[in-house]
């Protein structure tokens, strides 16, 4: 039986609270120097990437958080022996759990689009990075940004020709948004995020400083930069994107990383529902850092990894997870427990 110590702790400032899951460390399932790439989440299970940081150490560690504890679902002798390249399994952000409970992801490593039965823990190459590179004609590069959906299809910004590209379920490779359209609705080529609405395809541009929505090839501003920062303390005239996540609950939320503030919007209404769900100040308070990575949606509540250090939840972990802790909970500064 392993016990993991998870440490919840608040904020004495005032302002919003969140919440430390659980740590690199014990996410990590012996990886050495252990880097806590990603997380994604179906709702209640948590499946995280952690790769050996240390330079010349190949490992890495695909584990599941459920129940409060952790399992191992793909360890560094699986991957070696599914992996097109010769590197560690990364997920950076983007990687997704689908509706039939796979996993799925980019390793922006080796530029292949893989796949992970989480109950056998089979890793399996939907796309390889020579079918990506032959459709681009060139060596392909994928940066660490994608977006993969419920369905097992995924969205992919492709670096050398300036393009996003589509993934059906089964790995077939379509443009979504080609170069001209992309240099056209962002103003140039720099993206810092991108994501999927359900009905537009969103692009975080650090190029106009805005966030842009595609239809079709077709572009239109979401919402503006001066629109973003009346919503943060940062007037600077400029606005950055991270992670752009689509939640179950309706919102669109997204890092906004000039002012390093999450914010979340209504696609019905982007402008008028735009606000401020945790400012750089709150962040910054701890138990994390005021740097976002991937954003999920973990017991009803949004949950986001800061890597290298941990995965967290804001406002309060549902009382499910409160109710694994076994213990009573008294507010004070630093509250830990152990998880069977």
């Amino acid at each position: 039986m392993h016990f993991f110590l998870i440490f919840l702790t608040t904020s004495s400032l005032p302002g919003v609270t969140y919440f430390e899951v659980f740590t690199e460390l014990q996410a990590s399932g012996g990886v050495p120097g252990p880097f806590l790439d990603t997380v994604a989440s179906d709702g209640t299970s948590v499946y995280s990437f952690t790769r050996a940081a240390s330079g010349g150490v190949d490992e890495s560690n695909i584990s599941r958080f459920s129940g409060g504890s952790f399992s191992t679902v793909v360890d560094t002798a699986a991957w070696n022996a599914a992996r097109v390249g010769t590197f560690e399994s990364t997920g950076s952000n983007g990687a997704g759990v689908t509706s039939s409970g796979d996993l799925r992801f980019i390793n922006f490593f080796d530029n292949s689009f893989y796949n992970v039965n989480t109950g056998t823990g089979a890793v399996s190459v939907i796309t390889p990075s020579s079918d990506i590179s032959q459709f681009v004609g060139g060596t392909a590069n994928l940066p660490a940004f994608y977006e993969v959906q419920a369905d097992g299809s995924a969205f992919a910004v492709e670096s050398v020709t300036d393009q996003i590209l589509a993934f059906s379920p089964a790995g077939a490779i379509s443009t979504a948004v080609s170069s001209l359209e992309l240099a056209a609705g962002i103003g140039g080529t720099s993206i810092g995020g991108i994501g999927f609405d359900g009905n537009l395809l969103l692009v975080g541009s650090n190029s106009n400083d805005s966030l842009v929505g595609f239809s079709g090839g077709v572009s239109s501003i979401v919402l503006s930069t001066a629109q973003i920062e009346a919503v943060t303390d940062d007037i600077d005239g400029r606005v950055g994107f991270g992670d752009i996540f689509a939640a179950p609950n309706g919102l669109v939320y997204f890092y906004e990383s000039d002012s390093d503030y999450i914010l979340s919007y209504d696609p019905a209404d982007p402008a008028g529902s735009l606000a401020a769900v945790i400012s750089e100040a709150d962040l910054g308070a701890g138990p994390g850092s005021d740097t976002i990575n991937q954003m999920s949606w973990y017991q009803g509540k949004l949950a986001w990894v800061d890597a290298s250090l941990g995965y967290y939840v804001i406002p309060e972990p549902s009382t499910a997870l409160l109710g694994l802790l076994g213990v009573p909970l008294l507010l004070r500064r630093r509250r830990s427990c152990y998880l069977a």
